[in-house]
């Protein structure tokens, strides 16, 4: 976590975050339509620089000082029954951000849909992603996903 000055031959260190899920069968499970729910599934953390990883697919900030990031989130998205239409979301702080929901019609044939944002980063702040089924309680499955900070 190093920024150097009057130094061109030793760069920064960059905040960024990648988390991958693939080929997950676990369903996030839905109880309430139109209620936003922290996807499931075991996640990979597959770079992290100024951020930890977990496998729950939280990307912790861990800088000392503040960080201004884009968010992209991407998801492959079926349901356990049906073809509900859903939303994905990025979550800061377990909080989903309203204005990053996108909505797509799933069904047993999976459909890609993602989001992003942009958040200023202050240490302790961390993003997932969240999912709600808008036509019903079948749960979801986000089969493939990718949460990038960078």
């Amino acid at each position: 976590r190093w920024a150097f000055n009057g130094n061109n031959l030793v760069p920064d260190t960059m905040p960024d975050a990648l988390i991958s899920l693939t080929g997950n069968a676990t369903a996030t499970p839905i109880t309430t339509i139109n209620t936003p729910v922290k996807v499931v599934g075991t996640f990979v953390c597959e770079r992290e620089s100024h951020f930890s990883c977990d496998t729950t697919g939280r990307a912790t900030y861990l800088a000392e000082r503040s960080v201004a990031s884009p968010v992209d989130v991407i998801a492959s998205i079926s349901s356990a029954s049906g073809s509900p239409d859903a939303t994905l979301y990025v979550a800061i702080n377990g909080v989903v951000v309203p204005s990053t929901g996108q909505v797509t019609v799933t069904s047993s044939k999976p459909r890609s849909i993602s989001t992003m944002w942009q958040h200023t980063f202050v240490t302790g702040d961390y993003v997932e992603m969240f999912i709600e089924n808008n036509s019903g309680t079948q749960d979801m499955i986000a089969l493939n996903a990718m949460v990038r900070v960078n």
